[in-house]
């Protein structure tokens, strides 16, 4: 995950999320999605920023897939933003059989990931109506996963859209991480990697499930910094230890791993690669 010099994720004096950290970073980002079974985000990032989240800079490795896109969006708003609702305001009835098909064709479309044919997976909690199933229907890489509600440190992607600090999750009720984790593991997917946002990624650490952290620190204040809520600290009471710190490309880039683990390479440097 990306920081400027303090923490903080964006800038909210921009008018829409700017990068701020340099190219070399950006490629070791990619190096690390080529080296993931998947790649996991909030509603939130999606929607402010319409990712792809793609493998781009890099080559994939012979004779492997594209890693899977993962979101978590508790009410299904990538796919009901575009028409107006989302599944928690229950399943209302549409005028005819047309309007309701063009209304999932036209939210389908509206993000880059559901258009570019590769997996999607999303997460949510709300019950699936006739929209949800010609979503599915007519884009046959995405698959809508329903997981219970759970009281806890979780993730709930419920909240405003338009902060970057908390658009992403809601620590009160919501998906369990582990019940995700799990639920990935039973797709063959082991390596996940949550790139973002931080509301997104502070519960996965709080269930201490995080084996590795990369983070890279740009050399920038930002004028009006939007918090992370993130910070050192955190990281540590994750059970994670810091490793290193390297120079790429005039960014601080900070390697912490899980305590009593390695990193996969004898020096940090060296994977991903």
């Amino acid at each position: 995950m990306a920081f400027d010099k303090n923490y903080a994720v964006a800038d909210s004096s921009e008018f829409k999320s700017t990068r701020f950290t340099s190219p070399q970073s950006l490629d070791l980002v990619h190096q690390l999605r080529r080296n993931s079974d998947c790649i996991l985000v909030g509603k939130g990032t999606v929607i402010r920023d319409n990712c792809t989240l793609t493998v781009r800079r890099v080559a994939l490795f012979a004779n492997t897939l594209p890693p899977a896109r993962v979101v978590i969006d508790s009410n299904l708003e990538i796919l009901a933003r575009i028409s107006g609702g989302n599944c928690s305001s229950g399943n209302e009835e549409q005028e005819n059989e047309e309007h309701l098909e063009n209304e999932t064709r036209e939210a389908s479309s509206s993000f880059a990931l559901l258009q570019d044919g590769l997996d999607v997976i999303v997460y949510h909690t709300c019950p699936l109506d006739d929209m949800h199933q010609q979503a599915m229907d007519m884009n046959g890489n995405l698959t809508l996963v329903q997981l219970p509600i759970v009281n806890s440190d979780i993730i709930n992607s419920n909240s405003n859209s338009n902060s970057n600090s908390n658009s992403d999750s809601d620590s009160k009720k919501g998906m369990s991480p582990m019940q995700i984790i799990r639920d990935l593991k039973s797709r063959n997917m082991h390596h996940v990697m949550v790139e973002g946002g931080p509301a997104t990624a502070i519960p996965f650490l709080k269930e201490q499930i995080v084996d590795r952290a990369i983070i890279i620190r740009a050399p920038v204040t930002f004028i009006e910094p939007v918090a992370s809520n993130m910070n050192d600290d955190m990281l540590i009471e994750a059970g994670l230890v810091f490793l290193e710190e390297k120079d790429v490309g005039g960014d601080r880039v900070e390697y912490w791993v899980r305590e009593g683990m390695q990193w996969p390479t004898a020096s940090v440097t060296d994977w991903p690669l």
